[in-house]
């Protein structure tokens, strides 16, 4: 019985170090994160023209003050904490149960794997909060349709139903696989030969920054263009003038949607934003690991091979 406590504890240390270590990283990167959005929906601030991310930051700034950086916020720790913690936990249950069938030489398709599924994972237990949390960061502070978390979850069930909170959840599945799956074999790679580097034991938490921002620089350079679209289809339902950012039919398919930005808007506009996301990608990833990484050890979590941070 005591077993049995020790080890429900410890699961429990694992799943508030990966949402402490989720709402951290989130939270360091708002301002970055909001702006990102602007931009690649480019209609509240932009009108629909190429904004640079100087003009998205002095726009945010002059329209919504400096608590405009945050707006929509509360939704992003509300949904990364319990999506952290289940990715962080989901990985190393689908690595401890799938080890079997990867041969050793094959850890960065074994971590690729679980990587994918656990952000799959995620993503379907916590969408409606990234849902809600991308329709209050694209508001502006005058003419909110949506008071705040509670209320925009209540407004978008009564006039769109169940499935209104689900809008977009399969070009986010699309993009997430691949974005999560790249992320944690990236870590492990980038970890494991950063190891091998003399300085590495003394300096554990450099070298999983370092491991990190790797990691999200690849990933999401890797993935963007599905982001773009995917955040359209969150948003356009209740902007009634960003109706010409996608094609008119009905459901509206993630091919069709790139092709319609592309011919549209040109192939570089898939990658709009980009720049402002590598600012917040890099460290947003980096502080996500290492947070997770030092608290497991600052609360006397054994480690394991099977570890979201083992190398």
């Amino acid at each position: 019985e005591a077993v049995g406590v020790l080890g429900g504890w410890l699961v429990v240390k694992k799943l508030v170090a990966g949402g402490l270590a989720g709402a951290a990283a989130k939270t360091a990167v708002a301002p970055a994160d909001r702006c990102k959005i602007l931009m690649q929906v480019a209609l509240n601030f932009g009108g629909g023209r190429e904004v640079s991310v100087s003009q998205t930051f002095r726009d945010v700034l002059r329209t919504d003050g400096v608590a405009g950086f945050w707006r929509g916020n509360s939704a992003v720790v509300l949904r990364i904490a319990p999506y952290a913690a289940i990715q962080f936990s989901s990985f190393e249950w689908y690595s401890r149960h799938t080890s079997p069938m990867f041969a050793a030489e094959s850890a960065w398709l074994h971590r690729f794997a679980c990587g994918g599924l656990a952000g799959m994972t995620s993503v379907l237990a916590t969408y409606p909060l990234d849902l809600i949390r991308t329709r209050l960061a694209v508001q502006h502070a005058g003419s909110a349709p949506y008071r705040g978390v509670g209320d925009a979850f209540a407004s978008i069930l009564r006039l769109e139903g169940w499935r209104g909170l689900y809008r977009g959840v399969g070009t986010t599945l699309f993009g997430i696989i691949p974005y999560a799956g790249v992320n944690f074999a990236a870590y492990g790679m980038l970890k494991r030969q950063l190891s091998r580097q003399r300085s590495a034991q003394s300096h554990p938490i450099l070298t999983s920054l370092l491991a990190g921002s790797g990691a999200g620089l690849l990933a999401q350079s890797a993935t963007y263009p599905v982001d773009v679209v995917r955040r359209r289809m969150q948003v356009v339902s209740f902007l009634g003038q960003g109706k010409h950012l996608l094609p008119q039919s009905n459901p509206c398919s993630m091919w069709s949607a790139l092709v319609h930005v592309v011919r549209h808007e040109g192939f570089f506009a898939l990658y709009r934003g980009l720049s402002i996301n590598y600012l917040k990608a890099a460290p947003a990833i980096a502080i996500s690991f290492t947070t997770y990484d030092y608290l497991k050890r600052r609360w006397g979590v054994p480690e394991s091979k099977y570890s979201a941070t083992s190398v």
